[in-house]
């Protein structure tokens, strides 16, 4: 998380004692799916499938926060929501 300069972290709770960590908020999302390495930490095909997801999903967003589209890009956006 230091690399792509997001504050995370997991710490007990003082009240019940059960793990918690702090809440990812505005860009710092969108950090975290385009950039955080998940196949270094869940290794194999899982790991990889969980980090194209993450990839996608950005880029998916990125095109809906656009504020015009052609139509082929929406052509294109529909293409990759189906897949």
């Amino acid at each position: 998380m230091k690399t792509i300069k997001v504050h995370f972290e997991f710490f007990k709770s003082k009240s019940h004692g059960k793990w918690e960590w702090t809440s990812l908020i505005g860009p710092d999302k969108k950090k975290v799916l385009q950039y955080f390495p998940v196949s270094q930490f869940i290794l194999g095909k899982r790991g990889k499938d969980i980090e194209k997801l993450w990839r996608d999903f950005y880029g998916l967003y990125v095109v809906l926060r656009k504020p015009f589209l052609t139509n082929s890009e929406i052509d294109d956006f529909e293409i990759k929501i189906k897949q």
